[in-house]
């Protein structure tokens, strides 16, 4: 059975293209008689960037797929705090694993309470958002005075959020289903404050 926590060797990685302007990144990778995957990762203004995404199946089979994104941003390589927070723009629901550090949460946020140490972690699974996400999910990251607000125009199918002493992480998940022959679409909008 597949466990996606195991790294398996890669029977066939596909063929490979990159392309780059001062601005924009563009990612293809072409499997042949299942898949096009092409991500662009795009700067739009001095203080965001956008990474776009395109999933052509070229199979004979439904590709059903959920799709998720780490955030891991570090703000500089500060140790993860009480200055640390995620807050939703929807109500979310979830549960803390029983061995969870420092984070506390009501309907909308995620903090620290208290500053984590080396080797800690936190973790909460089955995240889920209590009301329709119109035009997909967002959520801001913040750090004391700098922040990140993240913005897709899917709406999230769960996520979960971990933390390590570096890194405070809302890893939201999107569902994809595209038939044969049909493209899928979806994009990302990251905005520092």
């Amino acid at each position: 059975p597949y466990d996606w926590l195991h790294t398996y060797k890669i029977a066939d990685g596909g063929k490979w293209n990159v392309r780059h302007t001062a601005s924009k990144a563009v990612f293809s990778q072409n499997l042949p008689g299942n898949y096009i995957y092409r991500k662009a990762v795009e700067l739009t203004g001095p203080d965001s960037f956008v990474i776009a995404h395109q999933l052509r199946n070229t199979g004979a089979d439904t590709l059903k797929l959920r799709q998720y994104c780490h955030n891991l941003f570090t703000f500089g390589l500060s140790t993860v705090g009480p200055e640390r927070m995620v807050e939703w723009d929807y109500p979310f629901a979830g549960t803390w694993r029983e061995d969870n550090i420092h984070a506390v949460k009501d309907s909308t946020r995620i903090w620290m309470e208290s500053p984590m140490e080396t080797g800690q972690k936190s973790y909460i699974g089955d995240l889920t958002v209590t009301v329709p996400q119109p035009g997909g999910y967002g959520f801001t990251l913040h750090c004391g005075e700098k922040s990140v607000s993240v913005h897709s125009d899917s709406p999230m199918s769960s996520s979960v959020f971990w933390s390590s002493w570096r890194v405070f992480c809302p890893e939201p998940f999107i569902d994809i289903v595209i038939p044969p022959g049909k493209t899928h679409r979806w994009k990302v909008e990251y905005r520092f404050d």
